[in-house]
């Protein structure tokens, strides 16, 4: 039987924001969830809905690629809440 985390997609995008869906995050922990993100150089603003799963990040577009900042919230994410597959 496999255990493997759903991996996080970009559900929606446009110019300084994007939303991801988390399925493999638990949903606990929103605000460190947050607060890591936050701490990414670039990012305006985030919500992390632990009842759907999405997160909203704003960020400076001219100062951080989509996916730089997608691979920065692995690292920022706590353990016991991470978004990362």
């Amino acid at each position: 039987m496999s255990t493997a985390i759903e991996a996080p997609r970009v559900v929606r995008r446009s110019a300084g924001r994007v939303g991801v869906h988390a399925p493999g995050w638990t949903g606990q922990m929103p605000d460190e969830v947050e607060a890591g993100l936050r701490r990414v150089p670039g990012v305006r603003r985030v919500r992390a809905s632990p009842t759907t799963h999405k997160i909203l990040i704003e960020f400076d577009d001219s100062d951080r690629e989509l996916s730089e900042l997608l691979a920065c919230r692995t690292a920022t994410a706590p353990t016991s809440a991470a978004v990362s597959g």
